[in-house]
């Protein structure tokens, strides 16, 4: 979620520019722009969480869930326009809501699981 919230304010910060400085319009100004630190903070600390959450779950289709969404949060800096940013954005949340429906179903079926062992 911070990721997704801190590429969409260099997204619009760099938007901002290239409005008003359509000189600046170049591809590289998104790695200009004041937020874009905080950006890579941010998506530092989503990999980070990424890969303990690839070391915790042994479940392939939890782990792809969650490479989609990073991946998607990633391709936001590529957005061109205001409509697709939002499309790519709902995606993102839509996606992080499945892969919380997701876990929380396989970790009741694994609990059910191991409840059935134990019997």
């Amino acid at each position: 979620m911070e990721y997704r919230l801190a590429e969409l304010r260099r997204w619009h910060e760099a938007d901002e520019i290239r409005r008003t400085s359509p000189d600046r319009a170049d591809d590289k100004l998104i790695d200009e722009v004041a937020s874009a630190a905080a950006a890579h903070q941010a998506r530092t600390a989503a990999r980070a969480a990424y890969f303990r959450m690839r070391l915790l779950w042994d479940d392939d289709k939890v782990i792809q869930c969650a490479d989609k969404i990073l991946e998607m949060a990633t391709e936001l800096e590529k957005v061109v326009d205001r409509s697709d940013l939002r499309k790519q954005s709902e995606a993102i949340l839509q996606g992080i809501g499945s892969l919380a429906d997701l876990a929380r179903t396989r970790t009741a079926q694994s609990s059910s699981a191991k409840k059935k062992d134990a019997r």
